[in-house]
């Protein structure tokens, strides 16, 4: 029977629930929407399965990156259609070209079913494009991917560190057909919460495709973005305009477990990781095509470095030292410390609603991004950027 000490460990992968034989662990909804196991006592037999594969319980080895990068795809089309490089694209296509293999990834073509599918045409990659800022729905996965790789298929997976983690210990051994990839997670809403905050918005047409960055001018900027059935644009709000973006950059409704995430750091459980890459500094300006967005990209293992091999001359490599890599992306160093207001948000959200709720609990940090460009626009003077700081001060109070 799986136990931890506490349901704000769970991480909600479902390996628990998918390596009992037994079909005794249900994975339900708690009142924040995370999805968490429930053992049915009837139907267990104590055999511990799911206390083994849970990665919390029994975290699966990680591997200090053996190599670091700046990385974009050199088609600008990949690049410019993506979140940010183009890096997960690139491998997916190349993994189906080389090994006529299967991709899982995460997908956003139902707004109120994010999920993981299986994938295994060039042309059906487009369905894993871009971020999804909510925890995606595992239901079934693990077991295909077993399925698969029993079928001598090769199977790349794409997901979050915790999710990995509790598919290699579902699948407890190792497999050189299988490649993993993971991304530097900031942490995951339910989709309870992603829901409750789309209804509230009161479009008239019925919302369906999802997406939770845009590019414009080539710039990747956050924001969520519904379409119809038709793939047409039924509604567009940017960050500091948003709500569900903002409180999510602001780390206000994670589940529980991703402030306390193991593994959000330097080490690894994947083979490759990938994630956005900020150039602040402009280190990597005179990188062709720049502006439209970069990414990281860790080799973890022997493994890992295969598959980059398989999509080397699609992509642009630039290295970076490690340590100077974390310094850009801090969920390689800790989990994102949760909002000083989250309870309150909880509290709200349970009696007035998404929108109440995050407006009242971000109610400093609204204001600052509403006066944000004035003071963006002050700092760009250089000998009035003591009064930017004074202004920023004065705002957040």
């Amino acid at each position: 029977m799986i136990k931890l000490k506490d349901n704000k460990d769970c991480c909600g992968c479902t390996a628990c629930a998918s390596v009992c034989t037994h079909n005794a662990i249900s994975m339900v909804v708690d009142g924040n929407g995370a999805i968490l196991p429930v053992t049915d006592v009837k139907k267990c037999v104590d055999c511990t399965l799911c206390e083994k594969v849970c990665p919390i319980l029994n975290t699966p080895a990680s591997h200090q990156p053996q190599d670091s990068f700046v990385a974009l795809a050199q088609d600008p089309k990949i690049q410019q259609s993506c979140s940010s490089g183009g890096v997960a694209t690139v491998l997916a296509k190349c993994f189906i070209e080389t090994f006529g293999g299967v991709v899982y990834g995460c997908t956003g073509q139902d707004c109120h079913n994010i999920r993981h599918i299986r994938v295994d045409k060039v042309w059906d990659v487009s369905l894993l494009k871009g971020s999804k800022y909510v925890q995606s729905n595992l239901d079934g996965i693990y077991r295909q991917v077993k399925k698969d790789l029993r079928s001598d298929r090769h199977v790349l997976f794409i997901g979050t560190p915790c999710q990995i983690s509790g598919l290699r210990n579902f699948l407890s051994t190792s497999s050189d057909r299988l490649f993993c990839v993971d991304f530097v997670c900031h942490g995951v809403p339910s989709q309870q919460v992603l829901s409750k905050y789309i209804n509230e918005l009161d479009i008239k047409n019925q919302p369906k495709e999802i997406s939770f960055r845009t590019k414009r001018n080539g710039k990747s900027e956050f924001c969520l973005q519904l379409k119809d059935e038709n793939l047409n644009y039924i509604y567009s709000g940017a960050y500091g305009k948003d709500l569900y973006i903002t409180g999510y950059i602001y780390a206000l409704f994670y589940r529980d477990s991703c402030y306390y995430c193991p593994f959000a750091k330097i080490e690894r459980v994947s083979d490759l990781t990938i994630g956005d890459f900020w150039d602040r500094n402009n280190e990597f300006k005179i990188i062709k095509n720049n502006q439209h967005g970069l990414s990281q990209l860790l080799v973890n293992t022997h493994q890992g470095n295969s598959l980059l091999k398989l999509a080397k001359k699609h992509l642009s490599l630039y290295p970076i030292n490690l340590e100077k890599l974390a310094l850009h992306s801090e969920q390689l160093q800790h989990p994102m410390p949760r909002h000083k207001n989250a309870e309150r948000f909880w509290q709200e959200y349970h009696t007035s609603g998404f929108h109440v709720a995050c407006r009242n609990a971000l109610e400093k940090e609204l204001r600052w991004l509403k006066h944000k460009k004035y003071a963006d626009a002050i700092f760009a003077i250089p000998c009035m950027r003591s009064l930017y700081f004074t202004l920023k001060k004065l705002l957040r109070r």
